[in-house]
């Protein structure tokens, strides 16, 4: 016999419309409109019965796709009720069994509460799926490495060795020939930094760059004209 339930991915156990029919020997039609029958009767009692009945689409064999409905253990329990026979009893006892089968290994199942964990357990498992998940988080890792930005201390820190370098600066250039005022020479350092780093400000330069911002700024010098 195929595969009677799976798990969905928020890790519950779930059935659907299509095997319904195939194993109770229903019309796909037939099994969706008693689903809309039920789902109406429940919201009609102010009970919500989209919550056990999550309507989707399948890619049929012609390449169009279909609508069914994802069930849960109660969904598929209030579904086939109404079905009898002597065939229609084992179909039930049978995807009950798969059922449990299937929420007891999901129960049984030791979770890994840190990412040392999950990695420890991978190993052991020998899954191929290590690699790949380690390389997504490497990737992430890389992203986030991208995008952070230098925090307050390091903003600040870049702001007084800019007003360090101007002092110094200003004492040792002879007549003032790049600039006429120290406010000037400290604008024209600001231009530079933002311009080397490719920011809009010095706040949004790359947590990554800090070091390397912090050795612009100590020996930044301006073209002498």
């Amino acid at each position: 016999m195929n595969k009677l339930v799976f798990v969905n991915n928020n890790n519950e156990v779930v059935t659907d419309s299509l095997m319904v029919a195939d194993h109770f020997n229903k019309n796909h039609k037939d099994v969706l409109k008693a689903i809309r029958n039920i789902v109406d009767t429940l919201n009609g009692a102010g009970i919500v019965g989209e919550r056990n009945f999550a309507p989707c689409t399948y890619e049929a064999e012609n390449g169009r796709n279909y609508k069914k409905v994802v069930m849960t253990r109660d969904g598929f329990s209030m579904l086939v009720m109404g079905f009898t026979g002597k065939e229609a009893l084992v179909f039930r006892a049978n995807f009950i069994n798969e059922f449990n089968r299937m929420e007891d290994y999901i129960r049984n199942q030791e979770k890994p509460k840190t990412a040392l964990d999950q990695i420890q357990q991978l190993l052991l498992e020998g899954t191929v799926e290590l690699k790949e998940r380690v390389e997504v988080i490497e990737d992430s890792v890389e992203k986030l490495q991208n995008t952070m930005t230098i925090d307050y201390g390091q903003q600040l820190a870049i702001e007084n060795a800019k007003k360090q370098r101007v002092e110094k600066l200003w004492d040792e250039l002879e007549g003032k020939t790049v600039h006429d005022t120290k406010r000037k020479l400290y604008a024209h350092f600001g231009k530079e930094l933002k311009r080397v780093f490719a920011v809009g400000s010095y706040r949004d330069i790359a947590a990554k760059d800090f070091e390397e911002a912090m050795n612009f700024t100590k020996g930044w010098r301006p073209q002498l004209v």
